[in-house]
């Protein structure tokens, strides 16, 4: 009976644990040889699935200080003495709390590295690159470990590869005299320089780590697909990896690919705030600023947005007069500074002109991807809109999209349809058209590209309900 059976049961379940813990115990790595010298990492036991070996804080870059600030990533130096890689380095500087309080370090270029603890030299294991989103203002390779790669790395034997890139002012700034003292005649892409040195690092070493160089897969979400975007056109990333997967990406957008003479006009702006305003010697001020005082407090971020949203309220003297239409929350993107190792172009029209990587692709966003445009970003990007939303708001925010054929738009997406949404009828509507205008159209675009030169294209949409939270994510 159950009875009989239930202490045999239990000692076959404690034995079979007690051999999983032994078979899985926490320990240090062997030692793993690099290109720039020895590193050991540790193991991390993942239950039954086996043990992962996990390597974190190794720099692929020359920290981005002093001289090097505003500069494409520089070589890191070598090292002879083992070098534990045991820990997560900080995140690149992001968020101002208070005062000089901020959240990050400058010294910020370092990548983590989960592998199967099986794999070695001759495993030729495939390999995930993943960028994170944030809407290049904030987010790093780890994300509070929900980027830890253990899982993934235990379930299905891949290679995992998170890192960070740097954000904001620090990754973007562009300037004459910064792309005059480029030797590639680059400027404003900074961060994703240090994404492509963080993928040269990986193709360089990651057969020591058991992964085959040739199956590398770049892949990311939100500014993190936008990057995926920027590499897939990028004459200098071509390649260096073997597919893509581009998640809420997008092509064609200003905001995430910005005009050089536009960019330029908002940095100088910004300099002049910053009260580095001599160009002679605007790079030299700019290089000394503290790092904390080049950052947007967050209490300035409401007071930016009111008042240049508010006729009636004077505008902040830390608003720049020419900016991006999502200053102050997410100001900041890659510069079209025509550069072979900056951005050439608009992406579409790079790939319409043949000037893409031919990888597989897979790109797609969530149902509801406009939600979090709507309710976090609107009220502080276009001026007039409200939460919750009316039919102001949808004028107002079709027309900031699309202008003058915001009607067409508003008709294409009709009160009819969503009369039995009831009460948030305006509220899907909007948040529906913005996901399409941002997002699934872009997708669509760039999928029609792909299918023309024959490769192998995969679109999807993330549709996971959550029941009476679902609206809201």
């Amino acid at each position: 009976g159950f009875r009989s059976n239930t202490p045999s049961m239990l000692a076959r379940g404690l034995l079979i644990g007690l051999s999983a813990a032994l078979a899985c115990s926490p320990s240090r790595t062997n030692v793993v040889q690099t290109s720039l010298g020895p590193i050991q990492g540790y193991v991390r036991c993942d239950g039954s699935r086996g043990s992962v070996e996990v390597f974190e804080g190794i720099p692929f870059a020359a920290p981005p200080v002093g001289e090097n600030r505003f500069r494409a990533p520089q070589p890191p130096s070598t090292w002879t003495e083992l070098k534990d890689t045991v820990k997560v380095k900080p995140a690149c500087p992001q968020i101002r709390l208070f005062g000089d309080v901020m959240y990050g370090d400058e010294d910020c270029l370092y990548l983590n590295i989960y592998k199967p603890a099986h794999a070695n030299e001759s495993s030729s294991l495939p390999v995930f690159f993943w960028i994170f989103g944030g809407g290049y203002t904030l987010g790093d390779g780890s994300e509070f470990t929900i980027y830890d790669g253990t899982n993934l790395a235990a379930t299905h034997d891949y290679i995992v590869v998170t890192f960070n890139y740097r954000l904001n002012i620090l990754g973007f700034l562009a300037l004459p005299e910064l792309k005059q003292e480029d030797p590639d005649n680059s400027t404003g892409n900074y961060a994703l320089q240090d994404q492509r040195q963080a993928l040269q690092f990986v193709r360089d070493n990651i057969r020591t780590f058991g992964g085959d160089p040739e199956r590398i897969t770049i892949a990311g979400e939100s500014a993190g697909g936008f990057s995926v975007m920027w590499h897939l056109v990028s004459e200098q990333s071509k390649g260096m990896f073997s597919s893509a997967i581009m998640q809420a990406g997008t092509n064609q957008v200003e905001w995430w690919f910005q005009p050089e003479d536009r960019a330029f006009n908002f940095y100088e702006n910004t300099s002049s705030i910053l009260d580095c305003k001599d160009p002679q010697s605007r790079l030299e001020c700019l290089r000394k600023i503290p790092v904390e005082q080049l950052l947007i407090p967050i209490s300035q971020w409401l007071t930016d947005a009111l008042g240049r949203n508010n006729p009636s309220l004077p505008i902040p003297k830390t608003v720049p007069a020419y900016g991006s239409d999502l200053f102050p929350v997410m100001p900041y993107a890659p510069t079209i500074d025509n550069s072979p190792a900056g951005l050439q172009g608009t992406p579409i029209e790079l790939v319409r002109k043949g000037q893409k990587a031919n990888v597989p692709l897979l790109l797609g966003a969530n149902k509801n991807s406009g939600n979090l445009l709507l309710e976090g970003l609107l009220p502080f990007m276009v001026p007039g809109t409200m939460n919750p939303p009316g039919n102001e708001t949808l004028y107002r925010a079709t027309y900031w999209f699309v202008g003058d054929k915001s009607r067409e738009l508003r008709d294409l997406y009709s009160a009819e349809e969503y009369k039995s949404a009831g009460i948030m009828s305006y509220y899907q509507r909007i948040a529906d058209s913005l996901r399409d205008c941002m997002f699934r159209c872009s997708d669509r675009r760039l999928a029609r590209e792909w299918v023309k030169s024959k490769l192998p294209t995969y679109m999807y949409t993330f549709s996971f309900d959550l029941g009476p939270i679902d609206h809201l994510l």
